[in-house]
């Protein structure tokens, strides 16, 4: 009777530890299913630029001329922000136009030498996104000196709105220009100007 009693005891404490271990087996998993998967929107874009995919072209001879401190260059790559969390996007077919808030002629440049164009998320102040900037355009040499490449960002205002704006150029030949910063609208008219050649006698 002893030995049946015995038995049924072990029966019972091996039923519940089998019991036990389902249960921790199962709340794990659940757990572990029940994680939310970041979103989409969550993921962290990639920003990088990778000036490799780019000829090394110097300006166009023809059309708008436009100077980084008064080198002559090519307007490569264009990259437009919100500024601020609920800043509103630039649209590409009003960049041209606002453009022309950041120095005159620039619109007219950007049509002529027809760069990349990117969009990036909103940023929250001028400086985190010249920062950013800066990281992701990967100026050969030293941040772009000694070679044909620079970069300018910073914001600007267009009407009541305002933007971020990064550009990445390309001289014709090596320089000592590198990462300039326009932390204020009123600074990009002090880096950049744009200039329209004189038409020849008789045209």
């Amino acid at each position: 009777m002893n030995s049946d009693i015995t038995v049924l005891a072990t029966a019972a404490i091996g039923l519940a530890c089998i019991a036990v271990f389902v249960g921790l087996l199962g709340g794990g998993l659940f757990l572990l299913f029940r994680r939310p998967r970041r979103r989409a929107a969550d993921i962290e874009p990639n920003l990088h630029i990778d000036i490799g995919n780019f000829p090394c072209e110097g300006p166009p001879t023809e059309g708008p001329q436009l100077a980084v401190r008064h080198l002559p260059v090519r307007m490569v790559v264009v990259v437009t922000a919100p500024s601020g969390r609920d800043g509103s996007a630039l649209d590409a077919s009003d960049l041209p136009m606002a453009l022309e808030f950041v120095t005159p002629g620039l619109g007219d440049v950007f049509r002529s030498h027809q760069p990349d164009v990117r969009c990036w998320p909103p940023q929250l102040s001028s400086e985190g996104f010249m920062h950013a900037f800066f990281r992701n355009a990967d100026l050969p040499n030293d941040d772009g000196r000694g070679s044909p490449w620079c970069c300018i960002a910073g914001k600007f205002q267009a009407g009541d709105a305002s933007f971020l704006l990064g550009i990445i150029c390309c001289a014709a030949a090596p320089n000592s220009l590198t990462r300039i910063e326009a932390p204020q609208p009123t600074d990009w008219q002090g880096v950049l100007s744009v200039r329209y050649p004189e038409a020849a006698p008789g045209v």
